[in-house]
């Protein structure tokens, strides 16, 4: 019998080792991103500190820099970046990083055979696995980094900017790019796997704060969502997922098919998850269930597995309180722990008494 693994020893397991496997990618143009392996397992994400798994990934040590920019303009007709006027003027104009707009990051990255972070890539690999404020830790230290009105500074300047992966410049100095749209609510529906973010939007996250940004900024978690992706003011890196192994499944869809009803009364409701395979080959895994106590339902309901990465139920509850009520989709770990992966709506009302009344002036 294979021994199961907790997410508690998987996060003892990320921490405990300082060295992670690095590998190197050339780019058409023959220059070279060195790259940093974040494993795959779970980390505490946002202000919240909610849990999210991710399959591992590797991401770049180091921001773009304008000397890698440059090679892909000249191989690709785009406008090269000579200058930064936010930058000393005695500063290496080539290890300055590249400022570009999120589709100049977008599309640099795809040329390389990469693609850009998604937020909750970008934010692991900047706090690591123990829910840390700051690369460093949990004080903010202006020598550790550009902010505050301080200038753009070259890639590498500041030594202790590192995360506990290994990835430099990940506070301060200039904005970065992730892939994700901005969601004012997506925290409160983030799945619990590999969160690709907003299927939608019309603003880019932005991550890391910036030489003008303040102190609150700089906040690992902090999302800053003001940016269009036409802005070139910011900063980026790339990322790849490692081939052959990913882990955890994709939440394709929740279905909650359920009429409003009353307080006190039976309510029939049908529950359906759909990811894309079932989490019975991830073995911290037990199965999952719907959080009912938003409805003053203290017992959970649990799903089902029908196969295929379905997960269902088809029950009748007696909610105990009135109103719009988030229902978790939980999943659980072996060792019991709930971790939400999604929510949906159900809306319960008293019992009215103007049915009865006009039955009787009938």
């Amino acid at each position: 019998m294979k021994k199961r693994i907790t997410f508690a020893a998987l996060l003892a397991l990320a921490s405990c080792s300082a060295a992670w496997a690095e590998t190197v990618v050339r780019t058409p143009a023959e220059t070279q991103h060195d790259m940093v392996l974040v494993p795959a397992g779970g980390f505490l994400m946002g202000r919240d500190l909610h849990t999210v798994f991710l399959d591992g990934y590797y991401i770049d040590k180091y921001p773009v820099t304008n000397a890698l920019w440059n090679a892909f303009a000249h191989a690709e007709g785009r406008d090269v970046r000579l200058a930064e006027p936010w930058a000393d003027a005695d500063a290496d104009v080539d290890r300055l990083p590249a400022r570009q707009t999120w589709f100049d990051a977008r599309d640099y990255c795809a040329w390389a055979g990469l693609r850009l972070p998604t937020e909750a890539e970008w934010e692991k690999a900047g706090r690591g696995t123990d829910g840390r404020m700051y690369p460093w830790g949990q004080q903010i230290d202006h020598s550790k980094a550009s902010y505050d009105k301080d200038p753009v500074m070259p890639v590498a300047s500041w030594p202790d900017n590192v995360s506990p992966f290994g990835v430099h410049d990940m506070s301060g100095n200039l904005w970065e790019w992730a892939n994700d749209w901005f969601a004012d609510d997506y925290y409160l529906n983030t799945p619990l796997f590999n969160p690709p973010g907003p299927a939608r939007g019309t603003l880019r996250i932005l991550k890391g704060g910036g030489n003008l940004t303040s102190e609150v900024g700089m906040f690992l978690a902090s999302r800053f969502h003001s940016a269009e992706p036409t802005v070139p003011y910011c900063q980026f890196r790339c990322a790849r997922s490692v081939d052959g192994q990913a882990i955890y499944p994709s939440q394709i869809a929740i279905t909650l098919q359920a009429d409003a009803g009353h307080v006190n009364q039976p309510l029939p409701l049908v529950l359906d998850v759909q990811l894309d395979r079932t989490l019975a080959r991830v073995e911290q895994f037990d199965g999952m269930s719907l959080d009912l106590s938003s409805a003053q339902i203290q017992t959970p309901l649990p799903l089902i597995d029908e196969g295929n990465g379905r997960y269902s139920t088809s029950s009748t509850i007696t909610p105990l309180r009135n109103g719009r009520h988030p229902l978790v989709v939980q999943v659980q770990n072996v060792d019991g722990t709930q971790y939400p992966t999604g929510r949906v709506l159900l809306d319960v009302w008293p019992v009215s008494d103007v049915g009865i009344f006009a039955d009787r002036l009938s």
